[in-house]
């Protein structure tokens, strides 16, 4: 194995250690555990930006939207520093 393919290795080793450490999140989430890595509110912020920038340039992000109007009610509902998987929430005040 060259140098190069050890490298690519450890690389692939290295982010599906990240990843499947980010599905055991995401699972503990979904059993509503929603300690931070990532809050709403910055993730609306964030997504507040990249659709006024698609404004701009006409471009339409459909799913964005949806995405950013969840967000919105869980900012309404106290969840602005939960983890953004508290989204699920939302969609159980949704549906049930």
């Amino acid at each position: 194995m060259s140098q190069q393919q050890s490298v690519g290795l450890i690389g692939v080793g290295l982010m599906g250690e990240a990843y499947a450490r980010r599905l055991v999140a995401a699972g503990y989430a979904v059993l509503g555990d929603f300690a931070p890595e990532g809050r709403v509110r910055q993730t609306l912020k964030d997504t507040q930006l990249m659709l006024d920038q698609a404004r701009k340039v006409g471009q339409k992000l459909p799913l964005l939207e949806i995405h950013a109007h969840m967000l919105a009610a869980c900012m309404r509902h106290g969840e602005a520093d939960a983890d953004n998987a508290i989204v699920i929430e939302e969609i159980r005040r949704r549906v049930l």
